[in-house]
């Protein structure tokens, strides 16, 4: 039986031949590659390692918010007056949110549903990091009925399907919904389609909650029920 060599393949260098060849410096190097890193430089890296969440956070909140489709004047307004019955209805929304809640926001002109709507799609975004979009009814309409043109390159389905994907959508205006047979169903499909997939949905209109229900029709009111309910802004005006 032949004993186990120490000789290297023919053109390799052995361990001792690497030593040898290095110098005092080069060996110090290598052994510090090796070395366990200090608490300073563990620290720094910890650092750069947040600097980079932070910036990747950022940048993903910007992305969103660009694509959130708020409404500039209502956007602009940095820091609401959130004293009194709008901060309190603001509390009452935030608290839904995430749960699959369909609620409506509904009163006269000015005491502030659309800005309520904008400021929720702002905390879901800023603070969650949640998909959320803002749109009037008579926009999502448009949307819809541009699908049926030969040279569109989305189905009426697949913009239905574009609506549901948000995490939070709000809707302005459903008091504008025409009775027509088209209108109501398209209206009911992505509301439904939306309470099945647990997803939020906020829709704002200027009439009583009487009127309001007759607008959404009886099936989508039972599931607003359910859900969230109806918050009657009967304030004086945000504005």
């Amino acid at each position: 039986m032949s004993e186990t060599s120490n000789v290297t393949p023919s053109g390799a260098k052995s361990v001792g031949q690497i030593l040898a060849g290095e110098t005092l410096e080069q060996r110090l190097e290598r052994f510090a590659k090796l070395a366990p890193p200090s608490p300073e430089e563990i620290a720094a890296r910890t650092a750069q390692a947040e600097r980079e969440r932070e910036a990747q956070r950022a940048h993903r909140v910007e992305s969103l918010l660009a694509e959130a489709n708020l409404p500039k004047r209502h956007a602009e307004l940095a820091d609401p007056d959130r004293r009194g019955p709008w901060g309190q209805a603001e509390q009452k929304v935030l608290g839904l949110l995430g749960t699959g809640c369909l609620v409506g926001l509904v009163g006269a002109y000015g005491p502030g549903k659309t800005q309520l709507c904008v400021e929720a799609i702002r905390h879901e975004i800023e603070k969650n990091l949640r998909s959320a979009q803002f749109i009037t009814l008579t926009e999502l309409f448009m949307r819809i009925k541009a699908a049926y043109r030969k040279d569109s390159p989305q189905t009426e389905l697949e913009i239905i399907k574009q609506f549901r994907k948000p995490k939070l959508l709000a809707i302005e205006e459903v008091s504008k919904i025409a009775d027509t047979d088209w209108e109501q169903r398209m209206f009911f499909e992505l509301i439904n389609k939306r309470y099945d997939d647990k997803t939020d949905t906020l829709l704002t209109a200027n009439v009583s909650a009487a009127e309001f229900e007759k607008f959404i029709g009886p099936a989508l009111a039972r599931r607003m029920r359910e859900t969230g309910g109806i918050i009657v802004f009967d304030w004086p005006s945000f504005r």
